[in-house]
């Protein structure tokens, strides 16, 4: 038997991350949430292999509302006390740990083979290829970080540190692990002494289980290969964007989605996963927004650039806002004036472009604009012709609609 988990700790005084902006009770429902996305989809196309939620505190501290739907799909709940792999809490991702507190322990039982993941994955087809890999191989993911990624510089900073020299060794992520139990228990092993290592010097490292992870694969380097084949990190928001197409063709197993934890991922959570359905493909990558960029994050995005830093008083900061809310406006209206809106015939954007392809004579919104058309951003000007090409003009066609008369008077006056 194979075992598919997630490990999943929580302690009031350790850090998890940077990726969850919510605290405290709500933090850990995001988490159990994110989990139980990750789990129920993994049990889904791998109905043969164990799936299991492993926690350091217990099943009685999870909520019963995803209790039921572990029993509905048989997950199992496993309870590992977070022992070993132990740092300062203060540590960024000192919980991250734990998934090698879980690994020590579990490649002691009794399974053929071991994969574990973080919580914000979806998994998307049959871990058949990857138990096949597991025979021979330990499975990590290369994030693909080089010299030219500051991450990645980072690393080897605090790894030249560390050693006392510089080695450029590859970036391993920490999102996956796969291996049989036997190479599972080598690997955890070397793990091992990195931590024992870094406890004696009293190493302090930013990249988390990364760290020890990365230095014991450099160790073991001939039993490792990459996972990139099987799971992909994309990076979905609309500031930061790294997206592969690998989630349809090529097509990866696992969707790795650390920008998802309290979108995409709480959304499949209430619409499919609460009500004990799996969502077809295409509503996956669309929620996702694997395939689109959704026009709220695009507008969000704008409006985080525009805001002034937190070190500013309320009113610098006031004063800022309503200075780029209104650069904002000027910027839409110059749009407007600019964009040939055609309001006489009812066809907003749609006869300037149609202008393009069909005849000029056969269309009011042509008629109109070789009569008025602005010429300028103050005034309008009546012209006696007009070039073919509309959007040369680079105007507006003038009409008897209260909208226009409202967006010329504006734009007279702004210019």
């Amino acid at each position: 038997m194979n075992l598919i988990c997630i490990p999943f700790a929580y302690e009031e005084n350790m850090n998890s991350g940077v990726n969850v902006s919510i605290k405290g009770k709500g933090k850990i429902e995001i988490y159990l949430k994110n989990a139980c996305v990750a789990l129920i989809s993994a049990k889904y196309y791998n109905p043969d292999s164990d799936v299991a939620l492993v926690t350091n505190f217990g099943r009685w501290n999870i909520p019963e509302e995803f209790l039921s739907i572990f029993d509905k799909w048989e997950i199992k709940v496993m309870e590992i006390p977070f022992d070993q792999f132990r740092f300062q809490g203060s540590y960024t991702w000192a919980l991250a740990f734990y998934k090698l507190c879980v690994l020590k322990k579990l490649s002691c039982m009794k399974y053929e083979s071991i994969c574990y993941m973080d919580t914000d994955v979806y998994i998307q087809g049959s871990f058949d290829a990857i138990w096949t890999e597991c025979r021979q191989n330990i499975m990590l993911y290369d994030i693909n970080h080089g010299l030219n990624t500051r991450d990645y510089v980072l690393l080897c900073d605090e790894i030249e540190s560390y050693c006392g020299q510089r080695k450029l060794i590859t970036h391993y992520g920490g999102e996956f692990f796969a291996a049989s139990a036997e190479n599972a228990k080598a690997f955890v092993d070397t793990c091992e002494q990195v931590y024992y290592e870094m406890l004696q010097k009293n190493f302090i490292t930013t990249k988390g289980d990364e760290f020890i992870l990365s230095l014991a694969a450099n160790e073991m380097r001939e039993s490792i290969k990459n996972a990139g084949a099987y799971i992909y990190r994309f990076w979905t928001g609309a500031g930061f964007r790294l997206i592969s197409t690998c989630y349809e063709y090529n097509r990866i197993t696992i969707l790795h989605l650390p920008a998802e934890k309290e979108q995409g991922m709480l959304k499949i959570y209430d619409k499919y996963i609460k009500i004990g359905k799996i969502p077809v493909d295409e509503k996956v990558w669309k929620t996702f927004r694997l395939n689109r960029i959704p026009f709220r994050s695009s507008v969000l995005v704008v409006l985080d650039a525009w805001w002034p830093s937190r070190q500013c008083s309320s009113m610098t900061a006031l004063l800022w806002t309503m200075d780029n809310l209104l650069g904002l406006g000027f910027v839409v209206l110059l749009l407007l004036v600019r964009l040939q809106i055609c309001l006489s015939c009812a066809r907003v954007m749609v006869c300037s472009w149609l202008a393009l392809v069909i005849t000029t004579s056969g269309c009011r919104y042509m008629r109109k604009l070789r009569q008025w058309a602005i010429l300028s951003r103050i005034s309008l000007h009546p012209v006696p012709t007009l070039a073919p090409t509309p959007n040369l003009v680079m105007g507006v066609s003038f009409c008897r609609m209260p909208v226009f008369r409202m967006v010329q008077s504006w734009a007279m006056a702004c210019c």
